[in-house]
């Protein structure tokens, strides 16, 4: 059994057959309210024994006469006051209380005025006059009327025309579709508020101030209408239990209004003509469902839902959703929608999804877009994984090409424009059914993280190639962040550059970020404490630029929080958020909490934690980005200083601000989980203006020692040692095997003076192993350099020294003075030769 009950259960179910005054009679409205009392007052004797007196209703049936004007209107009145008349007597809602409302009988909706919205809907009375609208019952006074129970759960069921017109009295939102029901969801069902109405007949008739026919079906010998007869079915629930889509013994409100939606559109259309059933909840809607249950439900056969624990986050924090992430991602169908279109319909090989970062462009093609591709039913496609350039875009490209062709590596896509195209063609033969497609992630790196200007322009003429020749087999999607784009298109690929090919993704609605927030959660069982925490959040952001990495940041951080704290109740809460720091100092507030807590247990990391942080930031092109940082550029000479270092990104990996990765084939690294962390964090932003030129010279450092390196295992062994220590320098191969290793260090590099200092520094010493050994190496060539120019000239050196000493002891005046000049400089120059 739930912890969670009702006190009571009451019903007021209205039925009106014998109208006057004009307006027709109906034959089925009474009969209607009749057969669904009979059925709410003996449904509970049905279910398991521990169920039925939580589920029993104290029903009042009002018909025909009962149902005046002047009745109605004390009916509201009462409702308004928390009361509801019940055999005689006037008994006083409870907030443990459930309540179900139900009309059968004319319904009507006029235009609305001026300042209204929508049609103005009115429920008829049994005395009311045709076409005085002043004996109408306006829809909205009911509305309000219902609005004013203090109960917890209330249904209302209106069956007449037109009822459609009472959702613009009542807020408008998305039906939740189908959701297993845990026994946890099942809980929250019942303890949170559900304020629902479903109506019979849509409000967009055309004769909208006719008053319509209902019809009616024939069930043995009783007549219904066709919405009554499909809501009767359901409640009964049957041989196949139709409404109850999840076999679990539960109708909820929205399962009910899916059934009878599915069932009176079919049998009406057969009788007269369509009608639309509708559901929208009322302002006081919470994430509860009202209920109806089947005589099989048993608590405790439904599922325990998904455990909460770190492999459950619903939210991806600063990462982009991956197509595996696809059932997690939300708030962008309409989007993936608009850009599968986009790809298949504009007959262009090429799609560029741009945006400003931090609108989603990534996960949209990853989670959104592909998805999407791989289950079309109108196109075969050989989907590839999503590549990033990186800092060399060939290899990333030759890896990802290995699955369509049997060896393919850097130096050949280097050599040859067409070898993408020659690929594809080679592939087209085997596969002609099936078209390829290759998302390329991140374009910016390009210009961000490749340093070779040769090899940048050569990955795009192999794209341009590729699809040019092929644009009925190839097709490639990248993704670029709208501030780089100036940058390409004047460039190879300008021709494909256009409106044809070009998809901006646009700020996300207030609507899709609801979706955003709350989807992911109802998926694993998790809720919001207050509600009004949802709305909090979306107008923290809706106006926010690239806001949506720091929303699902601040999401994945209030998840974290709940988990810290070992609560029970599955709540993300309004306390956490604002212990966060809300979503503008989540970020902020994470970072800073990671930083203090190392440095207090070691003053050592703070600069540990600076130095790793700015080595996964990238300044080139003029714009701070993130880098990926190969596990081997984070070793350094001290072991304790490695120790550190290992703490330090176990720490934000944890905390979910970098994460670990490898590429196929490749060596594992580290990266910040976006952008916004190098431009969100104040203290590395300020890290990243103080060390500009620092990180700038430490990129030239770490490209020259690999250079270094690769040169030493051609001049050890004579050949390349392996694959992997070549192919990054593909463009420099052959120059580079006609060259000794010791030509590559910068024992004539201004910077090497600096570098020495750094190198001796106790405290500020950034160098990793590899460059402090780069350093050291370069530093004993200079020395031995300089040695050898102090062999070469310290004979010439001794011969001025003896020259200027004879011309001193000469004593003749100018002979005297050029001697002593000859003597200071001799000096000077023996004094240069050993500085080192």
């Amino acid at each position: 059994m739930s912890k969670y009950k009702f006190n009571r259960n009451f019903a007021i179910l209205i039925g009106i057959n014998n109208y006057k005054n004009g307006i027709p009679a109906l034959e089925t409205a009474a009969p209607d309210a009749l057969k669904l009392a009979q059925i709410i007052q003996e449904q509970h004797q049905n279910l398991k024994q521990q169920y039925q007196a939580q589920n029993k209703y104290e029903v009042q049936l009002l018909l025909n006469q009962r149902v005046t004007l002047k009745k109605l209107k004390q009916l509201i009145e009462d409702f308004k006051k928390g009361q509801i008349f019940l055999d005689k007597e006037k008994v006083t809602v409870n907030k443990d209380d459930r309540f179900l409302f139900y009309f059968a009988g004319h319904g009507i909706a006029l235009e609305a005025l001026e300042n209204q919205e929508g049609p103005v809907g009115y429920l008829i009375p049994q005395d009311a006059t045709l076409g005085d609208s002043n004996t109408y019952l306006p829809m909205q006074e009911l509305h309000d009327a219902l609005n004013a129970l203090p109960c917890r759960h209330m249904l209302a069921i209106l069956d007449c025309c037109f009822a459609g017109a009472f959702r613009w009295a009542s807020l408008k939102r998305d039906i939740v579709p189908k959701v297993t029901v845990y026994k946890e969801r099942y809980d929250r069902f019942i303890s949170d508020a559900a304020w629902q109405v479903i109506t019979s007949a849509a409000d967009d008739q055309k004769a909208l101030d006719f008053l319509g026919q209902r019809g009616k079906v024939i069930d043995g010998n009783e007549i219904h209408s066709p919405f009554a007869k499909a809501l009767f079915d359901a409640l009964r629930g049957g041989s196949d239990e139709g409404a109850d889509f999840n076999k679990d013994g539960i109708i909820t409100a929205t399962e009910l209004y899916s059934y009878l939606r599915n069932q009176v559109e079919i049998l009406t259309e057969k009788h007269y003509k369509r009608q639309t059933p509708g559901l929208c909840p009322l302002k006081k809607h919470d994430k509860g469902e009202f209920i109806f249950l089947l005589p099989d439900f048993d608590r405790d056969k439904l599922e325990d839902a998904p455990p909460l624990n770190l492999n459950n986050n619903p939210y991806r924090g600063l990462e982009s959703y991956d197509e595996k992430d696809s059932h997690l991602f939300f708030g962008r169908e309409n989007l993936v929608e608009k850009l599968y279109q986009k790809a298949i319909d504009n007959k262009q090989p090429l799609t560029i999804v741009l945006g400003v970062s931090g609108t989603g462009k990534s996960s949209l093609v990853k989670a959104g877009l592909l998805p999407r591709l791989r289950n079309s039913n109108e196109f075969q496609f050989k989907i590839l994984d999503p590549i990033r350039p990186g800092e060399s875009p060939l290899k990333a490209l030759a890896q990802i090409c290995l699955l369509l062709a049997t060896i393919v590596t850097p130096e050949e896509l280097a050599k040859n424009e067409q070898a993408l195209a020659n690929i594809v063609e080679r592939w087209s033969q085997t596969n002609p059914k099936t078209k390829l497609l290759l998302p390329v992630d991140q374009f910016e790196e390009l210009i961000t993280l490749c340093k070779s200007d040769k090899e940048r322009e050569q990955f795009q003429k192999l794209i341009k190639n590729a699809i040019a020749k092929y644009p009925q087999n190839v097709h490639v999607v990248i993704t670029l962040r709208l501030d780089f784009e100036a940058q390409f298109q004047n460039s190879v690929l300008k021709d494909f550059w256009n409106n044809a090919t070009r998809f901006v993704v646009p700020p996300m609605t207030q609507d899709e970020f609801r979706t955003v927030i709350e989807k992911p959660a109802s998926e694993k069982v998790v809720y919001f404490d207050p509600p009004s925490l949802v709305d909090e959040l979306i107008n923290e952001v809706v106006q926010m630029p690239g806001a949506l990495p720091l929303l699902s940041f601040t999401l994945s951080q209030l998840y974290l929080k709940y988990l810290e704290q070992r609560r029970d109740n599955r709540a993300l809460t309004k306390k956490d958020y604002e212990e966060l720091g809300r979503v503008v100092g989540s970020l902020t507030q994470r970072a800073n909490q990671e930083y203090e807590n190392l440095v207090a247990k070691d003053p050592a990391y703070e600069q540990t934690i600076r130095q790793v942080m700015l080595r996964m930031v990238a300044v080139e092109g003029g714009e701070s980005a993130r880098r990926q940082v190969p596990d081997s550029e984070l070793i350094y000479s001290s072991s304790e200083k490695n120790q550190r270092v290992a703490q330090v990104i176990e720490h934000l990996v944890q905390a979910r601000l970098v994460v670990k990765g490898k590429e196929a084939g490749g060596e594992p690294y580290t990266e910040p989980a976006h952008d916004v962390l190098i431009t969100g964090w104040k203290m590395l932003v300020k890290w990243i203006a103080d060390e500009r030129e620092t990180l700038l010279l430490q990129r030239r450092l770490s490209s020259a020692e690999k250079r270094w390196q690769f040169q030493q295992s051609l001049t050890e062994s004579g050949e390349l040692i392996t694959f992997k220590q070549g192919e990054s320098f593909w463009n420099r191969q052959e120059s580079l095997k006609t060259q000794t290793a010791s030509n590559f260090l910068w024992h004539r590099d201004p910077y090497l003076e600096g570098l020495q200092q750094v190198l001796n520094s106790d405290d500020n010493n950034w160098l990793n192993k590899a460059e402090e050994m780069f350093v050291r190496d370069s530093l004993k060539r200079r020395r031995r350099d300089h040695l050898l120019t102090i062999f070469q000239r310290i004979p010439y050196v001794i011969l001025a020294f003896v020259f200027s000493l004879q011309l001193i002891i000469s004593q003749q005046g100018f002979l005297s003075v050029l001697g002593l000049i000859i003597f200071v400089y001799s000096l000077l120059l023996l004094k240069s030769l050993f500085r080192y």
